[in-house]
């Protein structure tokens, strides 16, 4: 197979993804924690093989094959550390006012980046060591480089990169940092809005004054979502458009609509009364609404 996939099927998680963090950052979320050792590993393996092979020789053979292992072991994990990244690509890239830039890599973050330098480092060990095998690689999907090669034209390797222009990975590290940073932030106050939110809460929860209804039913929530939009209770909704919002389509109506709308809203008001919820769905004039009940003084 390609040296750009693994073989063998889907790879379980490498354990270091969900384990301490691989730099210095704050309480993560899980699914960011993940995206941010895999970029901290991926860059930070960048780095060292990129530094060990500008070096160049005289070096000592254990030094040739802790940069063969090194190579193995980011070929190994790469799919789930790419996978980790991907999964949470759009809170990264939220956190940014533009692109990440490092020297010819841009992306739309620098967790993003550290996949697109660990390919090049690998992409450069490979051209350097037999470019007509790697160039087959993408001809034929049984193909795979022989890590073994490293060892066999090392010197050339590292003639290759004592003049390979790929940026240093300390400032994408450090960016990597501050995405991390940031983004945890943010969802931090996505879920402390959601916690203070009234109304209904997808997919089945209607809360009230920090007081929650749960495990509704898709009706159910639609008729407390039209009559309490983003928290604030609507003036009376005539019941020819209560019954669009909760049933949508004349071909979704039930036999009866105004009696199933009746016994939808006895249901709701149980629900309400049950959680301890002090609201009224009121009905009046052919349309319903939403009435606080006032507390006794």
């Amino acid at each position: 197979m390609s040296d750009m996939s693994q073989s063998g099927g889907r790879e379980a998680p490498p354990a270091f993804l969900s384990g301490p963090p691989l730099a210095s950052i704050g309480p993560l979320p899980p699914d960011l924690h993940r995206a941010f050792n895999a970029a901290i590993y991926l860059a930070g393996s960048a780095r060292s093989m990129r530094t060990l092979l500008s070096m160049g020789p005289p070096v000592s053979p254990a030094m040739v094959d802790g940069i063969i292992r090194v190579v193995d072991t980011v070929r190994s994990v790469r799919n789930a550390c790419n996978a980790a990244i991907k999964a949470v690509t759009n809170d990264l890239a939220a956190t940014r006012n533009g692109p990440a830039r490092f020297g010819e890599i841009i992306e739309p973050n620098a967790h993003e980046a550290a996949i697109t330098l660990s390919r090049e480092v690998l992409r450069n060990i490979w051209n350097a060591a037999d470019a007509l095998a790697y160039s087959n690689c993408f001809l034929d999907p049984s193909a795979r480089m022989d890590s073994s090669l490293i060892r066999e034209r090392f010197d050339a390797i590292c003639e290759h990169f004592q003049t390979c222009a790929l940026p240093d990975s300390a400032e994408m590290i450090a960016e990597i940092q501050i995405e991390a940073a940031k983004a945890a932030q943010a969802h931090r106050g996505a879920q402390y809005d959601d916690r203070r939110r009234d109304g209904a809460v997808p997919p089945d929860k209607f809360r009230w004054e920090d007081v929650e209804a749960e495990d509704l039913s898709s009706p159910q929530w639609k008729l407390l979502d039209a009559l309490c939009e983003n928290g604030l209770l609507r003036d009376a909704v005539p019941i020819p458009d209560l019954l669009k919002r909760v049933y949508g389509s004349t071909g979704k109506m039930p036999g009866d609509p105004r009696r199933a709308i009746e016994q939808l809203r006895r249901r709701t008001q149980e629900i309400l009364d049950g959680a301890n919820i002090r609201l009224i769905i009121d009905v009046k004039n052919q349309s319903y609404r939403l009435i606080p009940i006032k507390h006794n003084a």
